[in-house]
C-alpha cells in the first residue's frame, strides 16, 4: 500500500499508511479533530469520527488475521476462510462496545463505576450498570486501550489532574487563571481521553468537583473550566449532567449578575469573599463591617458563593457576629428571601440534595425592656438638642433684635492735633486734584480746536447703464418678423431693479409695444445680462423699439428698418 490511491478512504482521511497501529490512529485522530469546528462543521466531524472508528476496526481485523494465520500454521488446520471468520471478531467486539453505553448524567446516583462507550453517530449516552457491562459479549482477541473501560481511563487522567491542581493551589498560581486553564487543556489532550465517553466522564468529574463546594483554587478552576468546556456559550451542555450541572449553571448566572453590579460595591464584595476564604475570623470591628456584605452575597448569589468561598467560614462569621454586643440593626437584617435554597453537595460521594434555606439571624425584634431603653435614650437626646437650640436662638437672634428704644446719643470725642492736621491735608489734596482736572480739561479743548477735520471720501453719484451695456442687451434680443405686423413704430419700456451686487432682481414691463412677442424677447434679453457695475443706479428704465416700414421693392428681400434709439434713464416717480 505504498501508493496513497490504493489506501482505504479512512486511512487517507487520517493521513496514515498501511502500517498504522492503534496508537498511531489515535494520535492522528487527535491531530485532525483539533482542525475541525464541531459546531460549524458537524458533517465533517462525523466523517472524521467514522474514519477513526473504521480505522480501529481495520487495525483489529489486521491484527486478528495475523494471529489467526499463525495459529493455523501451528495447528496445520485449514480454519475458516479469511473473508468470513476474521471479520466476525471485530463485529462482535463492536456489538459488545455499543451495548455497554452509559448516561453521564447518572454518574452521581450510580452505585458503582459506569461503563460508557460512544456510538458512531454521537447519540446520547444511556445508563448501564457494571453488571450489565460485564455481561456484554467480549471479543475473542486480546483487549487494547480502546477496549478499556472509559471509567478507568477518565479516573486515571482525573487523578493526575487533581495532583496538578494541588500544586497550582499553592503559591502565586492560586489565582493564575491561564495556568489553571493550561493544566486542564493538557489533561484533555491526554491520549486516554481520545475515547469520547472517557472525555465526557472526565468533564463530569470536574463538574462534580466544582459543585461539591469550595476548596482552595476552585474559584479559579471554575472560570478556567467554563472557558475550556464552553459552559457559558453552550448552556444545554450543563443540563446533561443532572443536578451538578444545574448547580454550576446557576452559579454562572449568578456570577454574571455579580459582574453587573456597581464597581465600588463589587470591589468591596470581592474583598469580603477573599476574607471568607480565610479560616481566621475577622476582628469585631471588621466583622461588623463585613457581615452585612456577606449576608447580601448569601442572599443574592447563594450558589456561586458556595463555589468560590467557604460556607463553613460564613457560619463561623454568623456565630461570632451573634456573640457581639447588641447593636441597633434594621428589621430583617441578614434574612435570605424565601425560595432561595443552596444545594449542599458532598464531593466524596458526589451526591446532591437541597439543604434548608438559611433564614438569617433571629429577626423577631427587640424585647420590651430594650424598646423602653431605646425610647428613653431617644427622649434624652431630643431634650438635649432642644436646650442647645434655645440657647443658640437667644444668643444669635433675640439679643441682636432691634428694640423700641432709641439708641443712646453718641459721645463726641474731643479733637486732637492729629485730627486737625489730617483735615488740613485732605483740603490740600482736594485743591490739587481740582487744579489738575481743570488743566486737563483746557488741554483737551485746545487739542480739539487745533485738530483739522478729516476729509471724507466723496461718494460717487450712481450712473445709468452705459451705451455698451445697452447695445449688448439689444444684440441678444431674438425676435423674428412674421410679415403680419402692420407698419409702425413699436417701443417697449421696462423698469429694472438691481440688488446690492449689481444683479437684476426685478424687471417690470412699464409700457408695452403692442407686440407681446417682442416685449417678451426684450425682457429675456434684459434678464440674461451679466451683473452691472457697482456704481450703477439701483433702479432705472430701459427702452427698446423698432420701426417697421414696407419697401416698394421685392417683399422677399425687404428688411424692416429700426430707426428708434435705445435709451436707459433713471426712473422718476410720477408727479
Amino acid at each position: 500500500m505504498s501508493d496513497s490511491e490504493d489506501l482505504p478512504w479512512f486511512l487517507r482521511r487520517l493521513a496514515l499508511d498501511g502500517s498504522a497501529d492503534q496508537r498511531t490512529i489515535r494520535r492522528a485522530y487527535a491531530r485532525e479533530v483539533k482542525r475541525i469546528d464541531q459546531a460549524a462543521d458537524a458533517e465533517g466531524f462525523q466523517q472524521l469520527r467514522a474514519a477513526y472508528e473504521t480505522a480501529l476496526q481495520w487495525e483489529e481485523y489486521q491484527r486478528y488475521y495475523a494471529q489467526q494465520g499463525e495459529r493455523d500454521d501451528d495447528d496445520g488446520a485449514a480454519g475458516a476462510s479469511p473473508e468470513t471468520a476474521p471479520a466476525a471478531a471485530p463485529v462482535q467486539a463492536l456489538a459488545a462496545q455499543d451495548a455497554a453505553t452509559a448516561n453521564v448524567s447518572s454518574l452521581a446516583a450510580a452505585p458503582g463505576p459506569i461503563a460508557v462507550a460512544p456510538s458512531s453517530a454521537g447519540a446520547d449516552l444511556q445508563p448501564v450498570t457494571e453488571t450489565a457491562a460485564s455481561a456484554a459479549a467480549q471479543p475473542d482477541f486480546p483487549l487494547t486501550i480502546a477496549d478499556v473501560d472509559p471509567q478507568q481511563l477518565s479516573a486515571d487522567v482525573f487523578e493526575a489532574f487533581i495532583a496538578g491542581c494541588s500544586g497550582l493551589a499553592q503559591g502565586r498560581t492560586l489565582h493564575d487563571a491561564p495556568a489553571w486553564e493550561q493544566h486542564l487543556r493538557t489533561c484533555l489532550h491526554d491520549d486516554r481521553l481520545v475515547n469520547l465517553a472517557a472525555r465526557a466522564i472526565f468533564e463530569a468529574r470536574v463538574l462534580h468537583l466544582l459543585a461539591g463546594g469550595w476548596r482552595p483554587g476552585h474559584e479559579t478552576l471554575l472560570e478556567a473550566a467554563a472557558d475550556v468546556f464552553e459552559w457559558r456559550s453552550d448552556r444545554h451542555r450543563l443540563r446533561r449532567f443532572g443536578h451538578a450541572g444545574a448547580i454550576v449553571d446557576r452559579a454562572i448566572d449568578e456570577r454574571s449578575m455579580f459582574d453587573n453590579q456597581d464597581g465600588e460595591l463589587k470591589s468591596v464584595q470581592r474583598q469580603v469573599i477573599q476574607r471568607l476564604r480565610d479560616s481566621d475570623t475577622p476582628d469585631p470591628g471588621q466583622l461588623r463591617n463585613d457581615m452585612p456584605h456577606a449576608e447580601q452575597l448569601a442572599a443574592r448569589f447563594p450558589t456561586w458563593l458556595e463555589l468560590v468561598a467557604s460556607a463553613d467560614n460564613l457560619e463561623q462569621w454568623r456565630l461570632a457576629h451573634a456573640a457581639l454586643p447588641a447593636v441597633a440593626q434594621p428589621p430583617g437584617y441578614g434574612a435570605v428571601p424565601s425560595g432561595w435554597q443552596v444545594g449542599n453537595v458532598s464531593s466524596q460521594q458526589a451526591t446532591y440534595g437541597d439543604a434548608p434555606a438559611y433564614t438569617g439571624p433571629d429577626t423577631a425584634g427587640p424585647s420590651a425592656a430594650q424598646r423602653i431603653k431605646r425610647i428613653a435614650k431617644r427622649f434624652a437626646l431630643g431634650f438635649v438638642a432642644f436646650n442647645v437650640a434655645m440657647v443658640l436662638l437667644r444668643v444669635f437672634v433675640i439679643d441682636d433684635a432691634p428694640s423700641g428704644k432709641s439708641p443712646p446719643a453718641a459721645v463726641e470725642r474731643p479733637r486732637t492735633r492729629l485730627d486737625i492736621e489730617y483735615e488740613a491735608l485732605e483740603k490740600k489734596y482736594a485743591a490739587h486734584r481740582a487744579e489738575r482736572e481743570a488743566r486737563e480739561a483746557l488741554q483737551r479743548q485746545a487739542a480739539q480746536a487745533n485738530a483739522r477735520p478729516e476729509k471724507l471720501p466723496e461718494a460717487k453719484a450712481p450712473v445709468a447703464p452705459g451705451k455698451e451695456r445697452i447695445a449688448e442687451i439689444r444684440s441678444r434680443i431674438r425676435y423674428r418678423l412674421t410679415h403680419m405686423e402692420p407698419p409702425g413704430d413699436y417701443r417697449s419700456e421696462f423698469t429694472v431693479q438691481l440688488d446690492s451686487k449689481g444683479k437684476i432682481s426685478n424687471v417690470t414691463l412699464r409700457k408695452p409695444s403692442g407686440l407681446p412677442q417682442y416685449d417678451a424677447a426684450v425682457e429675456r434679453a434684459i434678464r440674461d445680462t451679466e451683473p452691472f457695475p457697482p456704481d450703477t443706479m439701483p433702479k432705472f428704465l430701459l427702452s427698446y423699439g423698432m420701426e417697421i416700414v414696407l419697401k416698394p421693392a421685392a417683399p422677399a428681400q425687404g428688411q424692416p428698418a429700426n430707426t428708434a434709439t435705445d435709451t436707459a434713464t433713471p426712473e422718476t416717480p410720477p408727479q
